[in-house]
């Protein structure tokens, strides 16, 4: 044998040692693990139980007064407390519990007095103008009235009276005149004939002829005299007095107008002023109660609780500072909470997950944490139907419930405003029933089932179960007292889905590829034609990216819509796509609206 050979057999020889030596020392040490029906000696394992099981929820929460009066802060703006009476002080009706700083406001309440005069005399003498535009209006009208009365009966008169008083007297003027002429020139004749006999002279004649001649003539001028009345006179004084009576009516109508605009006028500006005068006395009025609001005074005898002592129980996150002097308040603000009652109410909030669990009526026992060993009870007394906007604000992901217990009113001895509590909410209390922890049962294909260990082997069981703690769940056949389950249930391949998901999630699998053919073929996760809607995110409104649409979480399977509809977009988003699915970028081009992702 060489000395190459010789070598390599002593290597091969040490290798076959070590191999055999690591062989032994592993069964060694998986005898050691084993017990002697060969079931491993750390599995975790809980003997069936039988006896009594609550099924309630915990939560810690605030003891509050059930009924209080609240003092806001009424000031405008934000103020600063000058003083503040201590907290838990045991105050009487008319004591003063906070005093706010009211510098500003004394100085406004000043300007606004003088503004407040001001307005008033502007309000008095408007109010005086009125009555003398409206005398000096009424004055006027009746000026015009009068002389549009006076135009027309003058033109009346004229018609009436002095006309048909001229034309007579014209007319008897000239019966007159024609009398006188007559017997002028009937002495004319005789006098001419005196005259041929020489009875009278020549110069006799020519007086009885001149005479004749002014008859005549005053006939004449008379008779002009009638016709200048009728054809001339009449017309134009018509005319005139018409003209009067039209140039009154116009000039009443003026003064109708100017009245009335005057009047209207001066009642337009006093109800200015007086609105003025009103607003002033307003500001003034309200100078004078915010001054008066920057004491809190008690309305009633009270315990003095703070209002952010009082809310301090409900958000921890809240950052609202607590109330001392120098602090700025805004307007509205919760100051100080004064019990009205005797009676005390605890203020939890139910996690989502036990929302169902909890409704009105159930019992509760309450532990106080600055009263160890003393015990309350109380009933739930509403819950709230959405959840607490704050909390959802600061913190997405958690959603918590507004729940009110009412404490029983026998004994509340020691409770006080602001103590902390934690609130055993009991949903269903047993009195001898099996039971084991929560973990040891697994959900597959809708059915549940635990792993029992018994002489060596592990066995699958179908059980049924009722409600659970959290901790322990109540086991209603299929188990019995004393039988070992496995704590960590083994999950075979075929019992598993994509990433260690249970068998229950096959149905989820087999739809998710489905729509995945869908897509493909043109088709959006709604169930909706992709021509002229696209596919979602992904090329339409069909179906969001996260596979969140509602027609999208209809058509999954029950159990599965209920495992992703408390999963937030990107949980969800994540499962999906674990389960073969995927979202996004998928969607046809022409024939959908989307195109391709957006």
């Amino acid at each position: 044998m060489t000395l190459l050979g010789t070598k390599r057999f002593k290597t091969l020889f040490i290798v076959a040692v070590v191999i055999a030596v690591g062989l032994g020392v592993r069964q060694v040490v998986v005898a050691r693990s084993m017990d002697k029906t060969g079931i491993p000696r750390n599995m975790p394992l809980f003997e069936t139980r039988q006896g009594p099981l609550s099924i309630s929820v915990n939560v810690a929460g605030t003891i509050k007064a059930r009924e209080k009066l609240i003092l806001r802060n009424e000031v405008e703006g934000m103020t600063t407390i000058l003083s503040i009476i201590p907290e838990g002080t045991v105050v009487k009706a008319g004591d003063l519990l906070i005093e706010l700083d009211s510098s500003s406001l004394v100085e406004e309440r000043v300007n606004q007095e003088i503004a407040a005069k001001n307005a008033e005399a502007d309000f008095i003498g408007a109010r005086e103008d009125l009555e003398v535009i409206k005398n000096q209006a009424q004055s006027d009208l009746d000026d015009a009235i009068m002389f549009y009365q006076f135009a027309q009966e003058d033109l009346k008169n004229y018609i009436e009276g002095n006309y048909p008083m001229l034309l007579k007297e014209a007319e008897t003027d000239i019966t007159l005149a024609e009398g006188t002429a007559k017997q002028a020139e009937n002495l004319l004749e005789g006098s001419r004939r005196l005259a041929e006999k020489e009875f009278i002279t020549a110069t006799d004649l020519e007086q009885v002829e001149l005479s004749a001649r002014d008859s005549k003539l005053r006939l004449e001028l008379r008779q002009d005299a009638k016709r200048l009345l009728e054809k001339y006179t009449y017309t134009r004084q018509i005319t005139t007095l018409e003209s009067d009576v039209k140039r009154t009516s116009m000039a009443l109508e003026r003064a109708e107008r100017k009245a009335k605009a005057d009047v209207i006028q001066a009642e337009a500006r006093l109800e200015a002023i007086t609105s003025q005068f009103e607003q002033e006395q307003a500001r003034l009025a309200k100078a004078i109660s915010q001054l008066e609001k920057m004491q809190i005074i008690a309305p009633m005898d009270g315990l003095v609780v703070y209002a952010t002592t009082s809310r301090a129980g409900g958000f921890r996150g809240s950052s609202q500072e607590p109330l001392e002097e120098g602090r700025s308040v805004r307007e509205r603000e919760e100051l100080i909470h004064l019990p009205t009652t005797a009676s005390f109410r605890a203020e939890v909030q139910v996690h989502e997950t036990d929302r169902s669990k909890v409704f009105p009526g159930l019992p509760v026992r309450l532990t106080i944490d600055a009263l160890p060993g003393k015990t309350y009870y109380g009933i739930v007394n509403s819950v709230a139907p959405l959840p607490n906007a704050q909390t959802s604000w600061m913190n997405p992901d958690l959603k918590v419930y507004d729940t009110d217990i009412f404490i029983n009113d026998d004994v509340v001895d020691g409770l006080l405003t602001g103590m902390s509590c934690l609130a055993e909410i009991v949903i269903q209390s047993y009195e001898d029933v099996t039971y084991v922890p929560v973990q040891a049962v697994v959900l597959v294909e809708n059915e549940h089932f635990v792993y029992i260990v018994s002489n060596g082997e592990i066995e699958q069981r179908k059980v049924e179960i009722g409600l659970d703690n959290n901790r322990m769940i109540h086991v209603k056949s299929g188990l019995e007292a004393g039988e070992k389950v496995r704590l960590e249930p083994p999950l075979a391949p075929s019992e598993r889905g994509v990433s260690g998901s249970t068998a229950a999630d096959s149905k989820f699998k087999e739809f998710a590829e489905q729509t995945n053919r869908d897509r493909a073929n043109g088709i959006d996760a709604a169930g909706a034609g992709a021509a002229g809607h696209g596919a979602g995110d992904a090329g339409g409104p069909g179906a969001r990216q996260d596979g969140s649409g509602g027609g999208f979480l209809d058509r999954l399977p029950e159990d599965v819509r209920k495992k992703v509809e408390g999963m937030s977009r990107e949980e969800r988003r994540a499962y999906f796509q674990e389960q073969g699915m995927s979202f996004g970028g998928g969607g046809r081009q022409g024939g959908g609206a989307g195109g391709g992702g957006r």
